[in-house]
């Protein structure tokens, strides 16, 4: 820097971005609400019968949303959880669920409890939206991916 008055130093405005998503995402109520998103995306994507049954209440929409960065990705996610919150909590009161072998299943109760009789499970992706909905415009704005944000202004708002 003594030698050359033309140096500088800019880091990567994703990268940043990313990092602070990570940090926000250790976060008590943000860490234990995308835990739960994830054991109940993952049972689903584990099990073909469960995933097409999913499919069906959501008119084919997928759980999972890739993001181009890691951490982005389990807010994007999160997203379409509550977008689809109404074919989901339906999914797992459907008769074709509740006669399934697929619901005695001790992972299944699980996830079936969490989406059904855990209110506070809706609650806190709500909230957590709200924290990051802001940061992931900008991580898309700077990512050079601004005419495809996936979460909506009306999120933040909810």
């Amino acid at each position: 820097m003594e030698l050359s008055n033309n140096l500088f130093r800019s880091p990567c405005a994703a990268h940043c971005i990313d990092l602070i998503l990570e940090d926000i995402g250790e976060l008590p109520v943000l860490y234990n609400t995308i835990d739960n998103a994830k054991k109940s995306t993952t049972y689903k994507y584990r099990h073909t019968w469960a995933l097409n049954l999913n499919r069906k209440y959501s008119k084919g929409r997928e759980l999972a949303r890739l993001a181009l960065t890691r951490f982005a990705t389990y807010y994007l996610t999160l997203n379409c959880i509550q977008q689809q919150q109404n074919a989901i909590r339906s999914m797992f009161a459907s008769e074709e669920w509740a006669t399934s072998p697929h619901a005695s299943k001790s992972e299944a109760k699980q996830v079936t409890s969490l989406v059904l009789s855990d209110a506070r499970f809706w609650k806190s992706i709500t909230y957590c939206l709200k924290c990051v909905t802001p940061l992931v415009k900008v991580l898309r704005l700077v990512d050079g991916d601004s005419g495809k944000i996936a979460i909506d202004a009306n999120t933040s708002r909810t």
